[in-house]
């Protein structure tokens, strides 16, 4: 038995959804963390098992359990109270993979994250601020929880609800200029400012940039301004879009040659009688197209309505959010009624609509309507939701997360070009015959579903069980329903899981297991950091080698005179072999990506340096340079203990095993991440300035 299948297993067993109870509880087992996110984040639970996990001592399982979207909120939401602020913060993120229309959180929940004080939790790691942060980016809160934050007795949420102005009526406005807290009230004062074109004029930015563009896109613009646009044909586009630009300018936008400034200015709601029939005859079809829409689009909201679904396909759009001020059900249903294809799809977006209507737009004769139906609407027929797998492969997440999604009668998808629907139809359990040929299937994921179907036969199953050059077999075979709970005991009993019916109380974690787990704690934090630097430091990114085979990994191993490098240095290894170092500025030499501009030390420089500090005094055979100052600089460094596994530092006096660092490789690696994630947590380095793509470290010290 070999460690990859230990961990096959668990992550299997823990996606099986016959498991019961008390198969799923062993996996809580701190021996099995490798299965957590699979078990806690990506499928429903047994009410004992949502139970455990929400006591559960360890954050990452309740971390997880936080950002499981195949659970109702009201279940995540009962973790907003947790001592642990990366949990709350979970929360308050929303499920993952991160979706753009989550169900909102109670209102309770949403009530205590954003009422919440930083004196409540001393020592946090996250402020309340930043925690609020993600709740109000999340799309968690609920439109009618917004809109009655403006009479909710805590100022700190009506100062929140100053932020929707605009479409404020007079009288709360007015309200909030008198609010009796001085916060509330600085708050009404800077957004009416939005809405004074004299003050817009003194703050408009004279370059180029997000500041200038909201400014003119949005709020109310002086005549000097919108004069100086028209003169120099500069933000033509923000004028055309901004309600507050007056007539006879739109009248002249109306008439620029660009037909992309004309099309918005045909998307307009005020529009002069003569300048939309002057649009409605403009040469270029896209303008006559949105003029065309104007009977039914009479509020501002209902032009932003359309706007977010003009120009977009089903797959491009993806399940929208809730409105802030929602146009009504009736709108949308007089949409569905319309010959313009637009509006329709418009329609389409809105989930309240009743079972006549979207019996309609279900039979529309245009493709986008009907997916954008089944992205949207709770009684989209199932046979709808299948067509907008097959078309709409950006939101096949969304679509297999909803419960009318088909998942049976998919036998004639079997041999699909696309591997994803090769998949959905391999995990049917209906077929009239095992999906036995999907076993052998160039993409793992469609082997995994079809050795997870129930027809596969037991002598099979068993088989695939025990096939260490296939894992993803071995995993798709623990997932399958069809496995006795005596069999799925004994599994876990052979991962040195505790927990065991004929073995009474528990004993100590397999090594294999624990070997796992530390795998795994390398492999998901090295996401995490690769992740971050393929978003803001590319540059880095880039620098990093590509992952060693195994082979080349023994190689080393013989080359350390038989060291058996530990499993977390495979796993990084298996990842990147080395970090060459990006350039951050001219002249200057290249930096590695880690915490003090360290670098991991290439996998061919690994045994050379081994050898050259075995000379220095305290050096022990089985420590492991890792490390390096920077990537030409080796004066200095961390190295792993192979037989312990903890980090120790080594420089040209002194080597030794280290308090000061964290325990593990795992540990180290999981640090950075959270720093790169959460900057203003870091107690020593943090990262700085990305120049020219290269993460720069600066530190605290002088802070």
């Amino acid at each position: 038995m070999v460690s990859s299948l230990v961990e096959s297993w668990m992550r299997g067993i823990a996606g099986n959804t016959a498991a019961p109870a008390e198969v799923l509880l062993r996996l809580l087992d701190p021996g099995a963390s490798t299965a957590w996110r699979t078990l806690c984040q990506e499928r429903t639970l047994p009410e004992a098992v949502v139970e455990a996990v929400l006591r559960h001592p360890r954050r990452e399982v309740r971390r997880a359990f936080a950002r499981n979207g195949h659970v109702p909120p009201e279940l995540r939401g009962r973790l907003v109270h947790d001592p642990d602020a990366l949990v709350r913060a979970a929360v308050a993120a929303g499920p993952v993979p991160r979706r753009e229309r989550p169900a909102p959180l109670p209102d309770d929940v949403v009530e205590a994250l954003l009422t919440a004080r930083d004196e409540d939790h001393p020592g946090a790691r996250l402020t309340v601020g930043e925690i609020k942060g993600e709740l109000l980016s999340s799309g968690q809160i609920s439109a009618a929880y917004r809109r009655a934050m403006a009479a909710h007795p805590d100022p700190d949420l009506r100062s929140l609800a100053t932020d929707g102005w605009s479409s404020l009526p007079p009288e709360r406005r007015a309200a909030f200029l008198a609010d009796p807290d001085p916060r509330v009230r600085a708050s009404a004062r800077r957004n009416e400012r939005l809405l004074d074109p004299a003050a817009n004029a003194a703050d408009l930015p004279d370059r180029d940039c997000h500041a200038r563009t909201g400014l003119l896109v949005n709020h109310a613009l002086a005549r000097t301004v919108v004069d100086a646009c028209l003169t120099t044909g500069r933000d033509l586009w923000a004028l055309a879009h901004n309600p507050h630009t007056p007539a006879d300018a739109v009248a002249r936008l109306a008439r620029d040659p660009d037909p992309a400034i004309r099309r918005r200015v045909a998307s307009r709601v005020d529009l002069d009688p003569e300048v939309l029939a002057a649009l409605l005859q403009d040469p270029d079809e896209g303008v006559r197209d949105r003029a065309r829409v104007q009977p039914y689009q009479r509020t501002w909201e209902q032009r932003f309505a359309v706007d977010r679904v003009a120009g977009g396909t089903a797959d491009s759009l993806g399940p929208l959010r809730e409105l802030p001020v929602d146009p009504y059900p009736d709108w949308y249903a007089e949409c569905a009624r319309s010959e313009h294809v637009l509006l329709r799809r418009v329609a389409a977006t809105c989930g309240a609509l009743p079972a006549g209507p979207v019996e309609r737009l279900a039979a529309d004769p245009d493709p986008d309507v009907r997916h954008l139906l089944a992205l949207h609407h709770p009684l989209a027929p199932p046979a709808l939701l299948l067509g907008a797998f097959l078309a709409a492969p950006r939101q096949r997440g969304h679509l297999l997360g909803l419960p009318r999604m088909p998942r049976t009668g998919l036998g004639h998808l079997l041999d699909h070009e696309d591997p994803e629907v090769r998949a959905l139809a391999a995990a049917d359990p209906t077929l009239d015959r095992p999906p036995a040929h999907l076993l052998g299937d160039p993409d793992a994921r469609v082997r995994r579903a079809a050795a997870a179907n129930p027809l596969i036969p037991a002598q099979v199953l068993a088989g695939l069980l025990e096939d260490p050059a296939a894992p993803e077999l071995a995993e798709g075979a623990a997932a399958n329903p069809a496995l006795a709970v005596d069999a799925l005991h004994a599994l876990l009993d052979r991962c040195g899981l505790p927990g065991s019916p004929a073995a009474g109380p528990a004993g100590t974690p397999h090594p294999l297991a624990e070997d796992a787990l530390a795998a795994r704690e390398v492999t998901e934090a090295w996401r995490r950091i690769t992740d971050w630097l393929r978003q803001h430091a590319p540059a880095s990114l880039a620098a990093l080698r590509p992952g060693a085979t195994p082979a080349e990994t023994e190689a080393v191993e013989r080359a350390l005179d038989g060291v058996r490098v530990p499993a977390a240095l495979r796993a990084l290894w298996a990842l990147t072999s080395g970090d060459d170092g990006a350039v951050a500025a001219p002249g200057s030499g290249p930096v590695g990506c880690l915490p003090g501009h360290r670098a991991l030390i290439p996998l061919d420089a690994v045994a050379a340096e081994h050898r050259r500090r075995s000379g220095t005094a305290g050096w022990r055979p089985g420590w492991i340079p890792v490390i390096s100052r920077g990537p030409a600089d080796r004066g200095s460094g961390l190295f792993l203990d192979a037989e312990t596994g903890r980090l120790g530092r080594w420089n040209g006096q002194d080597t030794q095993l280290d308090d000061d660092l964290p325990d593990t490789l795992g540990t180290y690696l999981e640090g950075i991440a959270d720093t790169l994630e959460h900057p203003a947590l870091a107690t020593g380095d943090r990262p700085g300035p990305v120049e020219g793509g290269t993460l720069v470290w600066t530190s605290r010290l002088g802070d």
